[in-house]
């Protein structure tokens, strides 16, 4: 009954009628055919089918008889579709015709009729369930998300629409005011261009306080009498800002570039030097010929990858072109290369390395640091200690502590830092904002025997017990030992003991040696210096006699006791992380 009175008085009423020609009503079913004098009588019509718009009428006409049109079809009243039934009669032939109106899927009765959706019984929209009988999102995409990213995340929930189940979108959770945003910072909800003023301190855009105007802030948010240092903003009397107060990236805590260097050059000597003191224990056991030429090659070959070597860090630098400065200092430390396309560690310039954080203090600052001087465009450093990677042999990288280390070495030109390409290594990056006319000394010496600097010092024989013996040393191996070192020997085993190899005829490798200095920063052991290392029928170090051949405890002696030993080195510019 309630679709035959939504028929009867649904909008959109069509009624024709003609002379001599045919008329349209809304719905109506199929009429039967009459004769040209009096007309057909039309029979019922046939039931319409759902429609938004449509009326069941009757239509009659006016011909060579009275014509009755047929009963138009129950119509219904929906939020889509058009389905009309048609009665038509007309004159002359007596014939009337009607069609049949269309199929509609959405009744806003309040009942969930399949194929609806959902069903609120009402027509507005975006409250779970709209008016075409559709959920208000969809959830697979979701459709609920907009491009305003401060008001959160709208997101496709389930809910109750009327007596049904609906969908529509539920509010973010809002960020909070002053977080970024694309446009600058977020306000109340909304993306907003970030000005001074506005509230929030935007660091990015160099911003130190807020309000402006007042006692400690001014008109450019800038904070009064404060140091700017760390704003992210190159202020004057910085050489940088990179926007925090770390050091070791680029830009140190006080927004002064950091010099930082990397030996890209290494020669382990075997001979004596008058700046070392004609003292060199450790090198001069190595014999000449393949031996040295052996150990130079694998040093050579880490400095290429980058495990052999030492980095610094210039600590108090009145001139980053090198002018004449009476007191300085050298802050030396062990770094790895970072990774990049293209490495060479002998050719490195400006190339991004990590520090081993073992060597650092908790500002991020050397913990070995060698007093120094620049005269004569030359670096004077030491005596002091610090550490130094060698690789004896390929199959790793040795760390020798050095006592009463010092060098010297020339300084090379000044030009300008590197730019980074894409924000990775080499170069500086952009947010550093280095001084565009600083210049500082790209490297140290150079790569030939002629102009490298030299290294003394004292390796500790602690550091020689800590590293195993080179794996080419032992059985089976290319130069396997006579005494029979195995993979629980020391390389002060090896030093100590010697080693011989068998290619045919014996060779002496390393030459059996004992430490010549003491490590004046160790507690002194028994009556101190000079030490002898003893050892067991394995060829390992088990024990230790001081200079008056009285036995002293090896943990003390092993402190205490050194092997002279002297490199030459150059040196290029990097950036220590």
């Amino acid at each position: 009954m309630k679709r035959f009175l939504l028929g009867i008085f649904a909008t959109g009423l069509l009624t024709g009628s003609g002379c001599g020609g045919s008329d349209t009503s809304g719905t109506g079913g199929t009429a039967t055919t009459g004769d040209a004098t009096t007309g057909g009588t039309a029979t019922t019509g046939g039931t319409g089918g759902d429609t938004s718009t449509t009326t069941s009428t009757t239509t009659s006409g006016t011909g060579g008889g009275t014509t009755t049109s047929g009963t138009g079809g129950a119509a219904s009243t929906s939020s889509t579709g058009t389905g009309t039934g048609t009665s038509t009669s007309s004159t002359g032939s007596g014939t009337t015709t009607s069609g049949t109106g269309g199929a509609a899927s959405c009744v806003l009765d309040g009942v969930l009729t399949p194929p609806e959706q959902c069903d609120d019984g009402n027509t507005i929209d975006g409250d779970g369930c709209n008016k075409d009988c559709t959920f208000s999102c969809t959830k697979a995409p979701d459709s609920c998300p907009n491009a305003e990213t401060c008001n959160g995340v709208e997101v496709c929930t389930t809910t109750m629409s009327g007596a049904n189940v609906g969908q529509k979108c539920a509010p973010g959770v809002q960020l909070l005011d002053c977080l970024a945003c694309a446009s600058g910072v977020c306000g109340s909800g909304v993306c907003m261009a970030s000005v001074c003023g506005d509230g929030c301190v935007d660091t990015i855009k160099g911003e130190q306080c807020e309000p402006p105007g007042t006692v400690k802030c001014d008109a450019a948010c800038k904070t009064i009498g404060a140091n700017p240092c760390g704003n992210g903003v190159r202020d004057a009397g910085e050489q940088c800002d990179d926007g925090n107060l770390v050091n070791l990236d680029g830009c140190d805590a006080s927004c002064k570039f950091e010099q930082d260097l990397r030996s890209n050059y290494l020669q382990m000597q075997f001979g004596f030097d008058a700046f070392c003191g004609n003292d060199n224990k450790l090198g001069a056991a190595i014999t000449s010929g393949l031996p040295q030429g052996q150990v130079q090659s694998d040093i050579d070959q880490g400095i290429a990858v980058g495990t052999s070597g030492f980095v610094i860090k210039m600590l108090g630098l009145g001139s980053l072109t090198g002018a004449d400065d009476p007191a300085l200092e050298v802050g030396t430390m062990l770094a790895l290369p970072g990774v990049g396309v293209g490495y060479n560690g002998a050719n490195d310039l400006d190339w991004w390395y990590t520090v081993n954080g073992a060597f650092l203090d908790a500002s991020r600052s050397p913990l070995d640091k060698l007093a120094g001087n620049l005269t004569g465009n030359v670096l004077n450093a030491g005596p002091g200690t610090m550490s130094l990677a060698v690789n004896f042999f390929p199959s790793s990288a040795t760390v020798l502590r050095l006592s009463s280390a010092r060098f010297q070495i020339p300084l090379g030109p000044s030009f300008a830092p590197g730019s980074s390409a894409g924000g990775t290594t080499p170069g500086h990056l952009a947010s550093e904002h280095l001084d565009p006319a600083l210049q500082s000394f790209a490297s140290l010496g150079q790569t030939n025997l002629n102009f490298a600097g030299k290294l003394c010092g004292n390796t500790s024989a602690k550091s020689l017990a800590q590293a195993f013996a080179p794996s080419e040393l032992l059985a089976g191996n290319l130069y396997t030992c006579i005494e029979g070192y195995s993979a629980a020997s020391s390389l002060l085993d090896v030093f100590v003991s010697g080693c011989t190899i068998n290619i045919g005829s014996l060779l002496p490798v390393i030459l059996p040696s004992q430490p010549d200095k003491a490590d004046p920063s160790a507690p002194v052991a028994g009556a101190g210096a000079p030490y002898k290392l003893t050892t067991n029928a394995l060829k390992a170090v088990t024990g230790c006699v001081d200079k008056s051949n009285t036995a002293v405890p090896l943990a003390s002696c092993l402190e205490a006791a050194a092997y002279s030993s002297f490199f030459r080195f150059a040196m290029d510019r990097v950036i220590l992380k």
